[in-house]
């Protein structure tokens, strides 16, 4: 036998693509009538999906064994690397795009503009989901209506659907990947692709519907390159295995990549995807959604059925007119819970035996609905006539209990809307607003006369005050007392209200104010005087300063700033002692 070697690299948790892979090249072992002589052997890698220079490296070791193609179900980020690779190598890539569990999948970024000279090919299709959702509004005239709808992954299974369908109340339209087989799928797959596991082309087996859309795809690929190398190996076109390394420099690529690339886009397979085949681009044009929608009956909205298809070519197949959402609900009997509150729900009838009657602007409303849609109902009053409020159990009580419950299909009554009950229950658009509305006379401004007093508190005011009466008093009387006299005329006359405006304009250090006759004397005599009385004159005003420091650290002292009257104590101190 000859072996040829197929090489795949997985995402690390998807272990189940590893086994489909090994499943399909297996069943393609056990057969003759593709590979006669040969047999696929196969090497698989897992990486992390998101991370490109793992997956580059594995990639270069296989290629370094020796390879035909390369097979890739990881994330969008390392695929771009791949694809990057496998451009500058000459090595078919086959990509099958995995999106995270649970959620829609989306195109990728990096490969979203395939050339037709790209060596990776697209296995999985584009994402359609944006043209099939549009057409899909727009003919169930969702729109037009206050509804929920929900519109599914693309991979949900049939049981998936019908959890879901049971579990929900009001009306879903859910949209799936589907993969169209014959009636006797089970015969054409072995008859078309010589030997497929039977148990995976039958729809019905539940083998078949734990699959993954991924896993479907992996194992059409494998069909699709063990018959693009029968027909290489028949045309007598076959050219040796690569042997190529991507670290060394000056590397060559692989020369039989262009011809295996051609043979894999001209061929085709009928698998499990149904119909696997290239474009020019590299892309599998071949998808079908199918539009399943919930259908009200008696049993109220629980059944579902297929109310359509889509397909790139056609576009929606089917018409969806006759599931608007017009006068649909024909034979459905609600549970209605409400609560009394005039006017909105009262009794209007209490006989004894017989079913309470009820009238209000709230009945009326549901009257009318019923009478348009075709529905009927069953109304009854809440057991502790209450609205409803979560307990600290985290239950509800009162008409939003018997909704989370599901003892009651529909509330009805005055409710106001909170975020609380909102997170629990569905709220309609609301039809009436309550016009009661809390006042509030809004308050005065009043003009302070003292706020430029406000900067400071009162008590440090005083002491301001106090300081400028002070120190301007003792100013005052030792000019008044100072001993040498200056010429009359030289120097106007000393005042209290000068020396107090002088202690004033010192404070705020603005204004004009007179100068003092002492300090005048003190910078007049500094020069003239060279007698014992100069220094007896200095002494004083030392003396006077000191007093003034310590009185005005005092002040600070009373206004209990401590680490300001430090300094200034610390100050004074030092003034005191230099001038001795």
């Amino acid at each position: 036998f000859t072996f040829l070697f197929l090489w795949a690299i997985f995402d690390e948790s998807a272990k189940k693509d590893d086994e489909v892979f090994r499943m399909a090249v297996a069943d393609l072992n056990l057969n003759n009538e593709i590979l006669e002589t040969e047999k696929i052997t196969v090497s698989v890698e897992f990486v992390d999906g998101n991370n490109p220079f793992q997956a580059v490296q594995e990639a270069c070791e296989l290629m370094n064994r020796g390879i035909l193609a390369l097979v890739s179900s990881i994330g969008c980020m390392s695929a771009g690397s791949l694809q990057s690779l496998a451009d500058a190598m000459h090595i078919p890539h086959l990509f099958i795009q995995r999106a995270p569990a649970g959620t829609p999948r989306s195109s990728c970024p990096s490969t979203s503009h395939p050339q037709p000279d790209d060596y990776t090919l697209f296995v999985r299709p584009p994402v359609y989901l944006n043209d099939v959702i549009f057409q899909v509004v727009v003919e169930t005239n969702l729109v037009a209506f206050d509804c929920h709808w929900i519109i599914i992954n693309e991979e949900i299974s049939d049981m998936d659907v019908q959890e879901l369908v049971m579990k929900s109340i009001g009306r879903l339209t859910l949209v799936r990947q589907t993969f169209p087989l014959s009636q006797n799928s089970s015969q054409r797959c072995v008859r078309s692709n010589h030997r497929i596991n039977t148990s995976l082309c039958d729809p019905k087996d539940p083998k078949a519907q734990m699959l993954e859309i991924t896993n479907r795809y992996i194992y059409d690929t494998v069909l699709l390159l063990a018959n693009t190398f029968h027909r290489k190996l028949e045309d007598r076109k076959w050219h040796s295995m690569a042997s190529l390394s991507c670290i060394r420099k000056g590397s060559k690529p692989w020369q039989g990549g262009k011809s295996m690339l051609d043979t894999v886009k001209k061929g085709g397979v009928s698998g499990l995807t149904s119909l696997l085949e290239f474009n020019d681009n590299g892309t599998n044009p071949n998808i079908y959604f199918e539009i399943l929608g919930t259908n009200y009956g008696e049993d109220r909205g629980r059944g579902v059925s297929r109310l359509g298809t889509w397909d790139p070519i056609h576009g929606l197949n089917g018409t969806l007119t006759d599931r608007k959402l017009e006068n649909n609900m024909r034979g459905v009997v609600l549970r209605v819970v409400t609560v009394l509150e005039e006017p909105f729900v009262m009794v209007s009838e209490n006989v004894l035996g017989k079913p309470k009657k009820y009238q209000g602007f709230s009945i009326d409303v549901l009257d009318a609905l019923a009478n348009y849609l075709g529905f009927k109902y069953e109304i009854y009053v809440a057991p502790d006539h209450k609205y409803g409020s979560q307990q600290a159990d985290g239950t509800w009580n009162g008409l939003i209990g018997e909704l989370v419950f599901k003892r009651a299909d529909v509330g009805l009554s005055a409710l106001t809307i909170t975020p609380d009950r909102e997170s629990v229950v569905d709220f309609t658009t609301r039809y009436m607003d309550y016009s009661v509305g809390v006042l509030l006379r809004k308050a005065e401004r009043t003009v302070d006369m003292f706020a430029c007093l406000a900067p400071f508190d009162l008590s440090l005011w005083a002491c301001i005050a106090g300081t400028v009466l002070l120190v301007g008093t003792l100013v005052y009387l030792l000019n008044w007392l100072n001993p040498p006299r200056l010429p009359m005329g030289s120097v106007s006359s000393t005042t209290l209200y000068n020396s107090m405006w002088f202690v004033y304009g010192s404070f705020v250090q603005q204004g004009e104010f007179v100068r003092e006759r002492m300090i005048c004397f003190v910078l007049k005599e500094e020069r003239r005087l060279k007698s014992e009385k100069r220094r007896d004159i200095e002494n004083k005003h030392i003396l006077f300063s000191f007093v003034m420091h310590l009185l005005a650290t005092s002040l600070i002292f009373l206004h209990k700033s401590g680490s300001v009257f430090l300094s200034c104590l610390v100050y004074d101190a030092q003034f005191f002692f230099l001038t001795l």
